[in-house]
């Protein structure tokens, strides 16, 4: 049970008025939660009241029953990755995700609830014989991983979720940690091991709902700990506990890499009305120009054309989001260099006529990096690459010595543009050889252009401080060569 430690969690962290409820029967799949909503009474029905310290198991209840208890803040969903639903996105799993996200919506709306509703992404078995008995897409753990991501993506980009709480990418960061084991941290092959796997797990529930929703709690200082050593347990102890947590939220690469809440790389699709919460942290890659792009929903965007024009979209999206990144062996300015963007890292098409269009993003939190681009919206807008209507509020510290820095984007090159963008963040930067801008650091194509945007919040680092005016913030653009100057039309300046 992946939430077998968020009692003692919560306790530990002060958060005595929540209630949670855990639906769970062993094996069972969306489609068979949605199929037996209101007929299937075989489930255990874990529940905590506020301020308890453990579960209560309760029998005799089904889906329908709980789902009109009482109204809820967040309901999740989990499918079962050991059974061949999960290994190949098809109609009627979406169709079952869908009806089942549509039952619960339904049956709160009846007791005056609007949950937000988040799917969790489990883990890779790592003994893959314990997997459904069918010809399987993958040979080994981390080829397994990566059919489940995959599935994931789709889940996010088809069905009406909020959100995604990924306990299976915390598994896979903790399994290349030293603590990992001869079972690869599960208990009999596949399920979490009792202690530190799940709650790792409950890090990442925690981390990416309860924290955020409760104030922007976070368990850097929580004292919970599980200490027993039973068959099929490795203890939480002090010195296990912090690295754990780190599973649940950091992001790291030992090349080039795309690494992304939602999904690593959005080729050609769209991504629509996702809401993030949570903290990021990367240590970023151990190797140079090697291109590291981490992004809030994406760390790659990509579009291209076929038979048709086939974009990428992102819109309606809210990011809100505590980045602590470190670039690590990287340390660049350029297209190779590690990357953060609160909505996307790196955005380009191959030079055609297909588009990467982000439009009414929002990127909201703290930025605290060292990081050759970071921005809140697109770190590198390479070809092709449209922001509209998007806005961000979060502040950034940077303190990279080389920098190419603009809070809505690090660099805008061919056919790319921002129309009708907003900065309302304010950014410090500490390298004296840094681009430092309030919206983009650097123009880099004349085809590339700026139509109607505001920046409203301060821009300063380690270099000769001028006042902005009406009449001068144009000169704090960053960069803009002579040639493309004019390109950039409508824009004005708000008094702070």
């Amino acid at each position: 049970m992946t939430s077998r430690g968020l009692p003692g969690i919560l306790n530990a962290a002060g958060l005595n008025g929540i209630q949670m409820v855990h639906m769970y029967y062993g094996g069972r799949t969306i489609p068979e939660y949605n199929s037996g909503w209101a007929t299937a009474t075989d489930y255990h029905c874990y529940l905590c009241n506020p301020g308890q310290t453990s579960w209560t198991d309760l029998a005799g209840k089904s889906l329908a029953q709980v789902a009109v208890s009482v109204p809820f803040d967040i309901v999740t969903i989990q499918e079962h990755t050991g059974r061949q639903l999960a290994w190949g996105w098809t109609a009627d799993e979406k169709s079952a995700v869908q009806g089942l996200i549509q039952k619960v919506k339904d049956a709160q709306a009846s007791v005056a609830g609007a949950p937000k509703l988040y799917y969790i992404l489990s883990q890779a078995y790592h003994g893959l014989g314990k997997a459904q008995s069918v010809a399987k897409p993958f040979t080994n753990t981390t080829e397994m991983w990566e059919v489940l991501a995959a599935q994931g993506q789709k889940v996010m980009t088809e069905c009406d979720f909020d959100g995604i709480i990924s306990t299976g990418v915390m598994l896979q960061n903790l399994r290349t940690s030293g603590l990992n084991n001869e079972m690869g941290l599960t208990r009999d092959g596949y399920h979490m091991d009792y202690g530190l796997a799940r709650y790792g797990a409950s890090c990442a529930v925690f981390e990416t709902v309860i924290g955020p929703f409760n104030g922007n709690v976070t368990l850097d200082e929580n004292s919970y700990r599980y200490s027993s050593t039973a068959a099929g347990t490795t203890a939480v102890t002090d010195d296990s506990a912090p690295i754990a947590l780190k599973a649940a939220v950091e992001f790291s690469a030992t090349g080039a890499a795309n690494a992304g809440v939602v999904v690593g790389t959005a080729n050609s699709c769209t991504v629509e009305n996702v809401h993030l919460s949570g903290t990021i942290v990367s240590t970023g890659t151990s190797v140079s120009n090697a291109r590291f792009a981490l992004g809030g929903i994406t760390g790659f965007a990509f579009s291209t054309v076929g038979s048709e024009i086939l974009d990428c979209v992102i819109k309606d999206c809210t990011v809100n989001m505590t980045v602590n990144a470190e670039g690590g062996s990287n340390t660049g300015n350029g297209a190779t260099c590690a990357m953060y963007g609160g909505i996307a890292g790196f955005c380009t098409n191959v030079k055609d006529d297909s588009r990467i269009r982000i439009t009414n993003c929002v990127n909201n939190g703290e930025m605290s990096v060292n990081l050759g681009r970071c921005s809140g919206i697109v770190a590198t807008a390479n070809y092709g690459t449209v922001m509209t209507s998007c806005t961000n509020n979060a502040s950034q510290f940077n303190s990279i010595a080389n920098g190419r820095i603009g809070q809505i984007v690090c660099n805008l090159s061919v056919q790319s543009g921002l129309v009708d963008c907003q900065n309302n963040g304010n950014l410090i930067t500490t390298g004296n050889k840094t681009t430092t801008a309030g919206l983009v650091a650097l123009m880099g194509d004349k085809t590339c252009y700026m139509e109607g945007c505001d920046r409203v919040a301060n821009t300063g680092g380690n270099h000769e401080m001028f006042p902005i005016t009406a009449d001068n913030f144009m000169d704090y653009i960053g960069y803009v060569n002579g040639s493309y100057a004019a390109k950039i039309t409508n824009m004005t300046y708000a008094e702070p």
